[in-house]
């Protein structure tokens, strides 16, 4: 399901290649273009944790539909800029788009798939997306031809706009620990301190009966041989 979501809002995702050209085509020079992408990166840089944190406590659908939001923003922003100072802040607010989905993106599709699967999850994610990929470039390339710059703009933000009305699917909760189950952890523990105490007991059982058998055997020898068995048994009590 979230796979199917994210084909459909990548087929509106062209390569930001579009949006260089963008900024160029209403007026910045081709000197600023590095500090403008630069200006892109620090936004993402900056905002990728304290939104990455955001969606441990809220939960990562909430995070990614807020990054749809804004990205659908910053494409009407770039459809209908015609100043260059205004790319200036376009850049800045998609670096939080960036910063809403990329890693937390990812985390949701750890969220949803069994640990021993989620390499081949990941696998799948990024191939669909960078499939994709081509022919939403082709797309946007298309409309800015055909119509004018600002229409690849327009068809991303449209299809983002779609994204938060689709369900999203939610993680799989942890199986909660049964009464069963914890009865029979409990009852291992007893039976693991029983057998403990059968083995501390052994030796000191076994020394019992050796005693009694000593004493018995005294017992059959004639009376002057009988002190000097207990004075034997005496030594070796010491002795241990």
């Amino acid at each position: 399901m979230f796979l199917g979501i994210m084909t459909i809002f990548a087929l509106g995702n062209s390569s930001d290649a579009f949006l260089i050209l963008r900024a160029q085509n209403v007026g910045v020079t081709l000197l600023a273009i590095p500090l403008v992408y630069a200006l892109f990166n620090f936004f993402y840089a900056a905002a990728s944790i304290p939104l990455g944190s955001l969606s441990d406590h809220i939960g990562r659908e909430k995070v990614i539909l807020m990054g749809w939001i804004f990205y659908a923003l910053a494409y009407l922003g770039f459809a209908v800029a015609d100043k260059s100072y205004q790319i200036w802040f376009l850049f800045a607010f998609y670096g939080i788009y960036y910063a809403t989905t990329q890693g937390v993106g990812k985390a949701f599709v750890a969220d949803l798939t069994a640990v021993g699967h989620r390499g081949r999850a990941y696998g799948i994610y990024n191939s669909v997306i960078g499939l994709v990929s081509l022919p939403a470039s082709i797309m946007a390339g298309f409309l800015w031809d055909r119509y004018n710059p600002g229409a690849p703009f327009y068809f991303g933000a449209l299809m983002a706009a779609m994204r938060p009305h689709s369900p999203m699917p939610e993680p799989a909760a942890a199986a909660p620990v049964t009464a069963s189950a914890t009865s029979g952890t409990s009852g291992s523990a007893d039976a693991a301190q029983a057998t403990d105490a059968a083995l501390d007991g052994a030796p000191a059982a076994d020394g019992a009966r050796a005693l009694r058998g000593e004493r018995a055997r005294d017992a059959g020898l004639p009376r002057g041989c009988r002190g000097a068995g207990r004075r034997l048994r005496h030594r070796r009590a010491r002795a241990h």
